[in-house]
């Protein structure tokens, strides 16, 4: 009868994630394979995938994470989560999702990119920190970084709006979408310019990667500026074309070649020393935009 139902709860995941590439696919299945043995079924929520790779919002690039959250019951003890943190951990890197750190400077980064939770492609909580919707938990990222200059709502309700349940219960109806407090904005301003002068410093070192960490900083201001404008969640394609739509026409030339150029190197990364330099003042553009274009829409 076990096996019977971990069949069936296979079956359900693998046409669940039918649409993905074969390494995402490959990626979810050791997951939930993992889960299992360490774990046990029973005691999973929930696990949802989530982000660009959702197959309705074919938005899936070459720097795309596999977004998966992983809900479980407050009765599995902190012991078998750290267990289970080491083997999808290392999954992430046989899958080729992160790089091993295998140096200083790769080590520095790895632990920034989980202060932060940028792409990292797990985030294993427990049920009740879900539902108290404490962000740091919620995403195992850096308490005080969180609370200081995450977007934690907007974040929050990126997640609610656009994912795809695999297994358990929808987030949905664990937790309601918190409403959005106008300070978010700035927030997001302060972590995104952190982040894209963060990629400016580490640029010299070529194989750092840095044009990763500028690109992040701009798709996170766009989701921003959207979420706190518009309250949906849509493909970066749409987001830009709104943004653009409501811009100044003057510099409407000088924008979409920017926003081109983004979108370009996100489908094949590469280096673009002009497009870094010229994305902190975008970052800036975005989300004072987003305040006036919140306005009007009031």
């Amino acid at each position: 009868m076990e096996t019977d139902n971990l069949k069936n709860s296979l079956g359900k995941l693998k046409l669940n994630i039918e649409n993905l590439n074969k390494k995402s696919q490959d990626y979810i299945i050791n997951v939930f394979k993992i889960i299992r043995k360490k774990i046990g079924l029973k005691k999973l929520t929930n696990l949802t995938l989530f982000g660009s790779q959702v197959p309705q919002r074919k938005d899936n690039k070459s720097i795309s994470d596999c977004d998966l959250l992983i809900i479980v019951s407050n009765h599995v003890s902190k012991s078998i989560m750290r267990e289970c943190e080491k083997y999808i951990s290392a999954l992430e890197i046989k899958h080729k999702f992160r790089e091993a750190n295998d140096n200083l400077p790769k080590k520095v980064l790895f632990a920034i990119q989980k202060s932060t939770g940028m792409f990292v492609s797990h985030f294993l909580t427990y049920e009740s920190h879900f539902r108290k919707l404490l962000f740091h938990k919620m995403f195992e990222v850096n308490r005080v970084f969180s609370l200081l200059f995450a977007p934690r709502k907007i974040v929050t309700n990126n997640v609610i709006d656009s994912n795809k349940t695999l297994y358990g219960v929808p987030i949905n109806r664990l937790i309601e979408r918190p409403k959005i407090p106008t300070w978010e904005i700035l927030k997001s301003l302060v972590m995104n310019l952190m982040i894209s002068f963060f990629s400016l410093l580490i640029s010299p070192f070529r194989s750092l990667n840095a044009i990763k960490y500028q690109l992040e900083a701009v798709k996170w201001s766009l989701r921003t500026f959207n979420y706190y404008v518009y309250e949906d969640t849509v493909i970066l394609d749409k987001i830009i074309k709104r943004y653009l739509a409501h811009g100044n026409n003057r510099k409407f030339k000088q924008e979409n070649r920017f926003f081109n150029t983004f979108l370009n190197l996100r489908n094949c990364i590469s280096d673009d020393m002009w497009f870094m330099m010229r994305s902190p003042i975008h970052i800036l553009k975005i989300h004072r935009n987003a305040t006036l274009f919140r306005k009007k829409f009031k």
